[in-house]
């Protein structure tokens, strides 16, 4: 079998050079979908409005007094950072070392504040499972910041 493999790959090169000549793969371009984007934080923007004053979505949502300190401050300004970012990436068209430099940071910072505000206290006032429910939130949230991350620093370290 594996001398008529061998035999048959000869017989196409000599038959069809050029399927035989190496070809570089194009590289990566660091290009995005505007359009795409555009959408992606049009909805992020409006995700952050909802976060801002839950009420108005949720009328039964509301944020514990405690969590309305400092640890919504931080979320929020990393947030407003993080749309400001994607926006110049999206002005630009794309990707560069700088804004991929600052996105990994973003993320990193914000996983980090995410999880202290949700582990030192509540989030939400109303007794039922919105705050239980928020571990399961945070999981996924720093599993899609995990991948996001492992992929920016694969693409940078390129």
């Amino acid at each position: 079998m594996l001398v008529t493999v061998f035999a048959l790959g000869a017989y196409t090169r000599r038959r069809w050079p050029g399927t035989a000549r190496w070809k570089p793969r194009p590289p990566e371009s660091d290009e995005i979908n505007r359009l795409g984007h555009a959408a992606a934080w049009i909805f992020y923007v409006c995700g952050t409005i909802a976060l801002v004053n839950p009420g108005d979505v949720f009328p039964w949502l509301d944020y514990d007094p405690a969590f309305l300190g400092p640890r919504a401050v931080v979320v929020l300004a990393l947030l407003v950072a993080s749309l400001v970012l994607y926006a110049v990436v999206i002005a630009h068209g794309r990707w560069d070392r700088l804004t991929r430099r600052v996105a990994i940071g973003f993320d990193l910072v914000l996983a980090v504040a995410l999880t202290l505000a949700l582990a030192t206290g509540r989030v939400f006032a109303e007794e039922m499972r919105v705050d239980e429910i928020k571990w399961y939130v945070l999981a996924g949230t720093l599993l899609i910041v995990a991948v996001d991350v492992t992929q920016k620093v694969r693409r940078e370290r390129r």
